[in-house]
């Protein structure tokens, strides 16, 4: 099992998205790990709690593609990808990514 988080001293060395595609690059010694996510076109929205009732918050992506790959050094150890992967992007990426 990789573990990559900022206290194992983890980087993320990319992120990036543009309105289709969402790729992360996380780096941890000499391993690297890469995300890449492609939305999906069939969407249905999920509820969730509100100050009084359900409402919809989030769309969901049951149809996404996503690929990953597990570099060490030169070496690819896994490459893996999925065409029925659930994907949902909240909040506003430009503010989420802008310091990344």
């Amino acid at each position: 099992m990789y573990r990559f988080a900022p206290y194992r001293n983890s980087k993320i060395i990319k992120a990036t998205f543009n309105y289709k595609k969402f790729l992360i690059v996380v780096k941890r010694k000499n391993l690297t790990l890469k995300i890449e996510s492609t939305i999906g076109e069939m969407c249905s929205t999920l509820y969730a709690p509100d100050k009084k009732d359900m409402v919809p918050k989030v769309d969901e992506y049951l149809d996404s593609n996503v690929s990953i790959q597990l570099i060490e050094g030169e070496n690819i150890l896994i490459r893996d990808k999925c065409s029925n992967a659930a994907l949902e992007i909240i909040g506003n990426m430009k503010v989420l990514l802008k310091d990344l």
